[in-house]
């Protein structure tokens, strides 16, 4: 009679193949991103195809009270999340976000926060907490965060030098990382 073999190596054996099967696909997308693959299924950001103008949000006005002037954002990429302080998702991915704006030169790409939050002071000892270096716009109306079709955060729209959405993520993301920055590069005049 044969005995059996023990169900812990056959565990330990699947626990590999199922990392190794991960790290493939993590690197198989990552050099499909390299040779021409859609930049942005490889970040994770849905490619919008209509590729409309985004709604005006020039007229928010940051948390010291001051509006953007229309020539910091015109010609850029933009990055523009929603997010909340009682978001826990979007305070998570709020350092990726800044690690993203300084992985890039200011006249090239600017991320920006928009925020339907009434916590001011919560917002503002988080941003300084965080050393964020990206404005930060108050939405108190809601309706830009409505013309921009948000019904959950985070969302992030991704505007291309021409101010069309280009695309758009829905959860949180790590915006620092290879495909997002190679994605954003791709966009660049």
């Amino acid at each position: 009679m044969t005995e059996k073999s023990p169900r812990r190596p056959m565990r330990s054996s699947l626990r590999i193949s199922l990392m190794l099967m991960l790290c493939a696909g993590t690197l198989g997308g990552a050099i499909a991103a390299a040779f021409g693959a859609d930049p942005f299924a490889a970040a994770g950001v849905q490619h919008l195809k209509d590729q409309r103008e985004a709604p005006s949000f020039l007229a928010l006005k940051t948390l010291n009270g001051t509006a953007l002037d229309p020539a910091t954002v015109q010609g850029k990429v933009l990055v523009v999340n929603f997010w909340a302080t009682w978001c826990g998702p979007c305070k998570e991915e709020m350092p990726t976000l800044e690690r993203l704006q300084q992985a890039f030169a200011p006249s090239q790409v600017m991320v920006l926060a928009i925020t339907t939050d009434q916590q001011e002071q919560a917002m503002t000892v988080f941003a300084r907490d965080l050393g964020l270096s990206f404005p930060i716009l108050l939405d108190e109306s809601k309706t830009v965060s409505a013309a921009f079709g948000v019904r959950g955060l985070p969302t992030t729209v991704i505007l291309g030098p021409d101010g069309r959405m280009v695309g758009r993520a829905i959860g949180p993301r790590r915006w620092d990382d290879i495909q997002t920055v190679s994605l954003l590069k791709g966009l660049l005049p």
